[in-house]
């Protein structure tokens, strides 16, 4: 039986977004299963594989708008484009880290989930520190991160830029250049929610 899996995306992503769904499912099936999430920067993995942005082709995103949305009716969540996308998404990965140092994973996956709600659920603009401060007080995050004054700072702390550059050059050394990845005891990689099914069988022994 798998022990632990790694949520792997980026802020920027719709397809993480709904990834964010498939890994609550997930993390709700499997009790044991240890869950962690890892937001990285894409952009960065693309830079390095020259792999374009899918709406930077146009054949595939004119699908990839239908198909996401049919993702999110039936994984029963909304789904809003945020008028600033697509959009970078360094501050916001930035927040979950700086939030995870301080309340651990389960903190920061919280934020992360207020986050991508206000961001993909009711296109709220999460590059902007205001926002990031209302979705770290929706999670219940440390008071420093409920207010755009003292959470700004914080974000420009060169040791978290350092975490966040290092992190994100691991995982694209461990084979990540998309989102979502899925990740099974560091060793088995699913690319996609459409992988759901098959991760599933795979966690579950099958």
């Amino acid at each position: 039986m798998a022990q632990k899996l790694e949520f792997i995306f980026d802020f920027s992503s719709p397809y993480g977004y709904l990834g964010a769904t498939v890994t609550d499912q997930i993390t709700a099936e499997f009790p044991e299963l240890e869950v962690v999430w890892r937001p990285y920067l894409m952009g960065a993995a693309m830079k390095q594989t020259g792999i374009p942005a899918l709406v930077e082709i146009p054949i595939k995103s004119r699908y990839v708008a239908r198909d996401m949305s049919r993702s999110a009716e039936r994984l029963g969540v909304p789904l809003t484009m945020p008028g600033n996308f697509p959009f970078k998404s360094v501050a916001v990965c930035r927040a979950f880290y700086a939030i995870e140092a301080e309340v651990g994973q389960p903190g920061a996956q919280a934020f992360a989930r207020a986050a991508y709600s206000a961001c993909f659920g009711r296109g709220r603009k999460i590059s902007q520190t205001e926002v990031l401060a209302e979705s770290a007080a929706a999670a219940g995050s440390p008071a420093w991160a409920q207010d755009a004054a003292t959470l700004e700072p914080r974000l420009q702390d060169q040791n978290l830029k350092d975490h966040l550059r290092a992190l994100t050059d691991g995982l694209i050394a461990r084979g990540c250049w998309g989102s979502p990845h899925f990740i099974v005891d560091e060793a088995e990689m699913f690319w996609g929610n459409d992988k759901r099914w098959e991760l599933r069988a795979f966690l579950a022994g099958e």
